[in-house]
């Protein structure tokens, strides 16, 4: 079997559920577009709002095999005792009366559901799994070395002594390579809170569901995570993880590649073109993610620190601070909204995936020379060892997800799982 299978060769039938955020959404639809052409028949919850992201894949598979299972977008309350983890209880609300009508439907029908495929955050699809007779499958949409670290944090509960050290130091004796970490870089949730409160033990809950799951598919490949993956299958005393990532689009899908998520402020045939423009590896590309809002202080201190440096970049921002647009001229690129991350990282352009990381020792906001300095040497030093190791982690990536590699055995390996399940039923 291999990720070219064009036809389906065994019956087996899954669930697939997210929450509904780009950056969990398309690695899931990623890893559907897989799993479709191993040959399993796979159904997709959806609200209204993300089924437009699913007509690619309903464009290119038959509707025998991807079956849309829309639901409505749920009600989410002003306040709640969960504070910003209301929307997904909300979701269980709305969303399990729909699944456990859904699976009773599916009790006749060929092939049999034999798993659920979920997002970390969605732990209760644990216990329906339960309640419905089949396997829950955690995906991470990230990797094993994290979710060593969280599952760590939350089943061995480390405490501070001393409530005014904010720099007392964690450390987990039982993770490879032993990391130890100021207080203050622990999770916010975790150590803002204590046992009983609400939010603290919904987080406790959503680890310990998630580290009870029949098996865990990360979006990641052995090659880097084998330390965190064999510590994984130590700890939770079984082998059902499967390393099946960097989950990407076909780079001659020209629609999967650049519509990938929301709206931009640009076109990608401006990117493109401006990224044309450029000599290879003379960008700086600085983008905080989908979740992560930079303070307006940490905003003038990095744009400041973009114009000082003189490098050429695009910055993916919300807002930036007035005049800054005209300032950098063609120099800088400014994207509001989505970005075709994934077209501008393989351009040649990029700074070789390289990373700038800054300030882990303070929470002091960095001085934009300092900054500055970080954005120009990393774009020197073609044979830095920065660079080296970046150059030397893309070809073993691009090794794993190829037909024979790592991640392809590892995504054929969970299929036949999955069909053996199908088997038993």
């Amino acid at each position: 079997m291999s990720s070219s299978t064009a036809n389906p060769i065994n019956g087996s039938h899954v669930l697939v559920y997210t929450i509904p955020h780009s950056g969990h959404l398309i690695p899931f639809l990623d890893l559907t577009h897989r799993l479709l052409n191993r040959g399993l028949t796979v159904t997709v919850l959806v609200t209204p709002k993300e089924l437009p992201l699913l007509q690619s894949l309903i464009s290119t598979h038959s509707s025998s095999y991807l079956k849309p299972l829309v639901v409505p977008i749920p009600e989410i309350p002003p306040s709640s005792p969960l504070g910003p983890f209301r929307t997904l209880n909300a979701m269980r609300e709305h969303h399990e009366p729909a699944l456990i009508k859904w699976f009773k439907s599916q009790a006749t029908v060929t092939p049999p559901v034999v798993a659920i495929i979920s997002d970390f955050m969605l732990e209760w699809t644990q216990d329906l799994a339960g309640r419905v007779g089949v396997k829950r499958i955690l995906f991470s949409t990230s990797g094993a070395c994290d979710l060593s670290f969280s599952f760590a944090l939350w089943k061995y509960l480390p405490k501070n002594p001393n409530d005014d050290d904010d720099s007392w130091p964690v450390s987990f004796p039982n993770l490879p390579n032993s990391p130890i970490y100021p207080w203050w870089q622990i999770c916010p949730f975790y150590r803002g809170g204590k046992e009983g409160d609400p939010i603290w033990e919904f987080c406790r809950n959503i680890h310990l569901a998630n580290m009870a799951s029949w098996g865990i598919v990360f979006n990641s490949f052995a090659k880097l995570e084998n330390l965190g993956l064999d510590h994984l299958k130590g700890e939770l005393g079984h082998d059902r993880m499967w390393a099946v990532g960097p989950l990407l689009p076909e780079r001659d899908n020209r629609d999967a590649v650049f519509n990938r998520g929301g709206t931009s402020s640009l076109p990608h045939q401006q990117v493109m073109t401006w990224l044309d423009s450029r000599q290879d590896d003379s960008v700086v590309y600085v983008c905080f993610g989908t979740c992560a809002t930079l303070t307006s202080a940490q905003m003038e201190v990095l744009t400041a620190a973009l114009e000082e440096s003189q490098v050429h970049f695009i910055l993916c921002a919300r807002e930036v601070p007035e005049g800054f647009d005209e300032r950098v001229g063609d120099r800088g690129l400014v994207i509001r909204g989505w970005a075709p991350q994934v077209a501008i990282l393989n351009h040649g352009a990029g700074s070789a995936g390289q990373y700038i990381r800054v300030g882990e020792e303070t929470r002091a906001i960095p001085k934009p020379a300092e900054l500055a300095r970080l954005f120009v040497k990393s774009l020197g030093g073609i044979n830095g060892p920065e660079r080296l190791q970046a150059q030397e982690m893309s070809r073993a990536m691009l090794e794993a997800v190829a037909q024979g590699g790592s991640s392809d055995k590892d995504l054929d390996e969970l299929v036949i799982r999955l069909n053996e399940l199908s088997n038993s039923k």
